[in-house]
């Protein structure tokens, strides 16, 4: 594997581990984070550069001291006032109207930078909910990426 995305949840906490590991296996390290915003909406943001890193660090912090120790609150206005730079991958639970909203919003505040998750689930149902994605990708003119939707390196992790 010649490169990993880490994306925490409303933290950059595991980076140094992962930097510390990717330099010994020498797999690219693609920093990330994962921020569940107050409405409901999941994206994973990614920045591209050293100023687009640091914009992701003012937005987590804003978000951490409205929260509080352990927690992140966070709006949509947030992460467009504080998203240059980043890449902006919407993560959706179910293709209906509110995504297809979410899915302009993210092009307009994201333009080209803005993606849309494709995770296989395993589920009935997974071939039609991932046309029927595709097909709001494609109408609101946003770029869809796969992924595997790991969510913990040992099954020992999983919350139970």
């Amino acid at each position: 594997m010649p490169a990993l995305g880490i994306a925490d949840r409303n933290s950059l906490a595991g980076i140094v581990r992962a930097h510390q590991q990717a330099v010994e296996t020498g797999v690219r390290l693609v920093v990330g984070c994962r921020l569940d915003l107050r409405d409901g909406t999941v994206l994973l943001v990614y920045p591209i550069g050293r100023a687009a890193y640091a914009q992701l660090c003012r937005l987590l912090t804003l978000g951490k001291g409205r929260a509080g120790k352990g927690k992140c609150d966070l709006c949509w206005q947030d992460v467009a006032t504080h998203g240059q730079g980043l890449l902006a991958i919407l993560v959706p639970d179910a293709a209906d109207a509110g995504l297809a909203a979410s899915l302009r919003r993210l092009r307009q505040g994201f333009g080209d930078r803005a993606y849309l998750v494709f995770t296989v689930r395993h589920r009935p149902g997974d071939v039609v909910r991932l046309r029927e994605l595709a097909d709001l990708a494609q109408a609101a003119r946003v770029s869809t990426v796969a992924t595997g939707g790991v969510l913990y390196h040992v099954p020992q992790r999983r919350i139970l």
